[in-house]
């Protein structure tokens, strides 16, 4: 078993420094984009009905932005030799 870690880990090391970057599909974006709006939209519900006024924009604020920033910035990425 432990000679098949390192052989994998000797692949591993071997392959180009160039590789093409692995994006999330856009229908799991979407999916957890729309499960995003849809849970903060309950909360949103709950909160107000709570009579938490502010508490509930604050919640429907934070999923718009979640949502937007999913979308607008780039994945993070593994650097070139790092382990983690």
């Amino acid at each position: 078993m432990a000679e098949f870690a390192v052989d994998d880990a000797l692949q591993a090391s071997e392959k180009p420094s160039r590789k093409k970057r692995v994006r999330m599909p856009h229908n799991i974006k979407t999916m957890i984009s729309v499960l995003t709006l849809i849970v903060g939209a309950i909360v949103h519900f709950f909160e107000r009905q709570a009579g938490n006024d502010h508490l509930a924009w604050i919640v429907t604020g934070l999923a718009v932005f979640m949502v937007l920033a999913m979308w607008m910035f780039p994945e993070t990425g593994r650097k070139n030799g790092s382990k983690s």
